[in-house]
Protein backbone atom coordinates (compact mmCIF):
# COMPACT_ATOMS: atom_id res chain seq x y z
CA UNK A 1 0.00 0.00 0.00
CA UNK A 2 2.95 2.43 0.77
CA UNK A 3 4.39 1.95 -2.56
CA UNK A 4 0.95 2.99 -4.43
CA UNK A 5 1.09 6.32 -1.59
CA UNK A 6 4.95 6.99 -3.08
CA UNK A 7 3.60 6.62 -6.93
CA UNK A 8 1.15 9.04 -6.62
CA UNK A 9 2.08 11.24 -4.21
CA UNK A 10 2.58 15.20 -4.39
CA UNK A 11 6.08 15.16 -2.52
CA UNK A 12 8.29 16.46 -5.00
CA UNK A 13 5.95 19.37 -4.56
CA UNK A 14 7.06 19.67 -0.75
CA UNK A 15 11.05 20.23 -1.46
CA UNK A 16 14.19 18.67 0.27
CA UNK A 17 12.46 15.49 1.17
CA UNK A 18 11.20 14.99 -2.52
CA UNK A 19 15.15 15.47 -3.52
CA UNK A 20 16.14 12.48 -2.28
CA UNK A 21 13.30 10.22 -3.74
CA UNK A 22 13.56 12.03 -7.27
CA UNK A 23 17.08 10.68 -7.41
CA UNK A 24 16.07 7.36 -7.13
CA UNK A 25 13.82 7.88 -10.09
CA UNK A 26 14.67 7.32 -13.27
CA UNK A 27 14.32 10.49 -15.80
CA UNK A 28 10.99 11.25 -17.22
CA UNK A 29 13.04 10.42 -20.82
CA UNK A 30 13.71 6.86 -19.75
CA UNK A 31 10.34 6.64 -18.43
CA UNK A 32 8.64 7.67 -21.69
CA UNK A 33 10.70 5.68 -23.45
CA UNK A 34 9.73 2.59 -21.65
CA UNK A 35 5.84 3.20 -22.33
CA UNK A 36 6.88 3.48 -25.67
CA UNK A 37 8.75 0.08 -26.25
CA UNK A 38 5.52 -1.64 -23.78
CA UNK A 39 2.95 0.02 -26.17
CA UNK A 40 5.21 -1.00 -29.67
CA UNK A 41 5.65 -4.56 -28.56
CA UNK A 42 1.99 -5.14 -27.78
CA UNK A 43 0.64 -3.06 -30.74
CA UNK A 44 3.64 -4.88 -32.62
CA UNK A 45 2.05 -8.58 -31.89
CA UNK A 46 -1.41 -7.60 -32.96
CA UNK A 47 0.42 -6.31 -36.22
CA UNK A 48 2.36 -9.28 -36.87
CA UNK A 49 -0.95 -11.74 -35.98
CA UNK A 50 -2.72 -9.89 -38.42
CA UNK A 51 0.49 -10.30 -40.72
CA UNK A 52 0.30 -14.45 -40.42
CA UNK A 53 -3.30 -14.65 -41.11
CA UNK A 54 -3.61 -12.72 -43.72
CA UNK A 55 -3.04 -14.53 -47.50
CA UNK A 56 0.64 -14.80 -48.01
CA UNK A 57 1.54 -13.30 -44.57
CA UNK A 58 0.72 -10.20 -46.43
CA UNK A 59 -1.43 -7.33 -45.78
CA UNK A 60 -1.67 -3.30 -46.17
CA UNK A 61 -1.54 -0.87 -43.11
CA UNK A 62 -5.14 0.33 -43.99
CA UNK A 63 -6.21 -3.45 -43.52
CA UNK A 64 -4.61 -3.57 -40.59
CA UNK A 65 -5.54 -0.36 -39.03
CA UNK A 66 -8.87 -1.63 -39.60
CA UNK A 67 -8.68 -5.30 -38.16
CA UNK A 68 -6.56 -3.70 -34.87
CA UNK A 69 -8.90 -0.46 -34.60
CA UNK A 70 -6.07 1.53 -34.00
CA UNK A 71 -5.42 4.94 -35.65
CA UNK A 72 -3.00 4.87 -38.84
CA UNK A 73 -0.26 7.22 -37.41
CA UNK A 74 0.38 4.85 -34.47
CA UNK A 75 0.01 1.88 -37.06
CA UNK A 76 3.07 3.42 -39.01
CA UNK A 77 5.21 4.05 -35.85
CA UNK A 78 4.81 0.07 -35.02
CA UNK A 79 5.77 -0.55 -39.00
CA UNK A 80 8.74 1.46 -38.47
CA UNK A 81 9.66 -0.30 -35.33
CA UNK A 82 8.95 -3.90 -36.67
CA UNK A 83 10.75 -3.39 -39.60
CA UNK A 84 14.22 -2.25 -38.19
CA UNK A 85 13.80 -5.17 -35.87
CA UNK A 86 13.43 -6.98 -39.14
CA UNK A 87 10.35 -8.97 -38.29
CA UNK A 88 8.57 -7.61 -41.40
CA UNK A 89 8.73 -6.13 -44.66
CA UNK A 90 7.47 -3.39 -46.72
CA UNK A 91 7.01 -5.22 -50.03
CA UNK A 92 5.17 -2.12 -51.90
CA UNK A 93 5.90 0.97 -50.45
CA UNK A 94 3.02 3.56 -50.53
CA UNK A 95 2.99 8.18 -50.70
CA UNK A 96 -0.10 8.02 -48.35
CA UNK A 97 1.11 5.37 -45.80
CA UNK A 98 -1.01 2.26 -47.14
CA UNK A 99 2.17 -0.23 -47.70
CA UNK A 100 1.85 -3.50 -48.32
CA UNK A 101 4.12 -5.72 -45.70
CA UNK A 102 4.78 -8.81 -45.41
CA UNK A 103 5.89 -11.16 -42.44
CA UNK A 104 9.42 -12.35 -42.11
CA UNK A 105 10.76 -15.16 -40.44
CA UNK A 106 12.32 -13.34 -37.18
CA UNK A 107 8.63 -12.24 -37.10
CA UNK A 108 7.03 -15.77 -37.05
CA UNK A 109 9.29 -16.63 -34.06
CA UNK A 110 7.98 -14.14 -31.98
CA UNK A 111 4.39 -15.47 -32.64
CA UNK A 112 5.43 -18.84 -31.96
Amino acid sequence: MSDIKKKLSVDYLRGSSANSSSAQRPPVEQQAQRFMDDALISYGRKVLEVLEKGKGEKASVYEICEQIQVPIDTVLKVVEYLQSKAMIEIVNSDLKGNHELHLVPAGKKLLA
